[in-house]
């Protein structure tokens, strides 16, 4: 997806979640070694708003069978209804392949904070925020 991100709309129970981590289901390509930058996760609003970004290495992923990786992130509140996304800056040569479950309930998104966003139609990022009631 390149120039893009990979979001998921999500709700919490009730009211003082935090988000402390996200959980993405991926694999990197390229290069044998890592780039030696970072990739981000984004917590947002509802309407794709930023309220909070986590730098993590891209060395986070490897090259490899996919697999379940957690990122933790910055402690952030979040409203009842809000959006994680996840973006690399992929090129032809650098980037991690999300994968997705064949069910498209509507809740994955193509795009980034402040920039816009579409639905992703062909299933549901394989995506998941970690969240905690009450100040972590």
């Amino acid at each position: 997806v390149a120039g893009s991100g990979h979001g998921v709309r999500f709700e919490t129970p009730g009211k003082d979640y935090y988000v402390t981590a996200v959980r993405v289901f991926g694999s990197r390509y390229g290069q044998a070694a890592p780039p030696a930058e970072n990739a981000y996760v984004w917590v947002c609003d509802a309407d794709f708003k930023l309220i909070s970004a986590s730098p993590f290495a891209y060395g986070s992923f490897q090259r490899a069978d996919p697999q379940w990786v957690t990122i933790p992130v910055k402690p952030t509140r979040v409203p009842k209804k809000f959006i994680v996304c996840v973006g690399f800056n992929p090129t032809a040569t650098k980037g991690v392949y999300v994968h997705y479950d064949a069910a498209a309930s509507g809740d994955s998104l193509l795009g980034l904070p402040g920039k816009g966003s579409r639905t992703f139609d062909q299933g549901n990022w394989l995506i998941r925020a970690v969240v905690q009631q009450a100040a972590p």
